[in-house]
């Protein structure tokens, strides 16, 4: 039986006293979980030199366990070779065009093409992704409430100095580097600067925000 499929799977884990939000809310949070995407130029998540000015675009199908990608322009999905997927959520691809995929109910991360499992250690319920322009990867680490990075040329997990987070979900990079953090159970966002430090984005009424995005050549807040 895969990590996703057992009884209480989906489950919510007590904290404080009350049940947290986490998958019983997958209506809202998969607005970010069930169809993260990713884009690229095309055949570059088959091994193949990217098209100039075209980019496929890829969907994580939750429900479906699996990642079908739609070409530039039209014409029909095809599903990404990726085996033995349960619960995919966050996608994101490197510089190559590897696409990295969180599966979430197996709590693990793989690449694609050419299938591997990322070395990573003790993930429960993964869901966000994030590449650096370097390539490091980041991990939103949501059951343990921390978010891990790898980095590119292979050294040891570290996990992100980032205080109090709640069920992390989605993470983004603007382009001076400094990392947001959809930190769910929190209804905040978060922000931490390359210089260092933490802080809360002034974001007023948030529920159980699911991920954010950052405008190439714009830093936010």
């Amino acid at each position: 039986m895969s990590a996703g499929s057992g009884p209480g799977a989906d489950a919510p884990k007590p904290v404080h006293g009350r049940p947290r939000r986490r998958l019983p809310v997958l209506t809202a949070a998969l607005l970010l979980c069930a169809a993260p995407i990713a884009s690229a130029a095309p055949g570059a998540a088959e091994g193949h030199p990217p098209a100039h000015g075209a980019a496929p675009l890829y969907i994580s199908d939750y429900t479906d366990n699996t990642v079908p990608r739609l070409p530039p322009g039209s014409g029909d999905p095809v599903t990404v070779p990726a085996d033995g997927l349960t619960r995919p959520t966050g996608m994101a691809l490197d510089a190559s065009g590897g696409l990295y995929i969180a599966d979430t109910g197996d709590n693990r991360v793989v690449r694609v093409p050419g299938q591997v499992t990322v070395d990573t250690i003790d993930l429960s319920r993964p869901i966000g992704l994030a590449l650096t322009a370097n390539g490091d990867l980041y991990i939103a680490d949501s059951f343990n409430d921390r978010v891990v990075e790898l980095p590119a040329g292979g050294g040891p997990q570290r996990t992100v100095p980032a205080t109090g987070l709640n069920s992390p979900y989605g993470l983004a990079f603007d382009p001076a580097g400094a990392l947001y953090i959809a930190d769910f159970d929190h209804d905040r966002v978060v922000k931490l600067p390359v210089r260092g430090g933490q802080r809360t984005l002034p974001v007023a009424g948030l529920r159980a925000p699911a991920g954010p995005a950052v405008p190439p050549g714009r830093d936010a807040y």
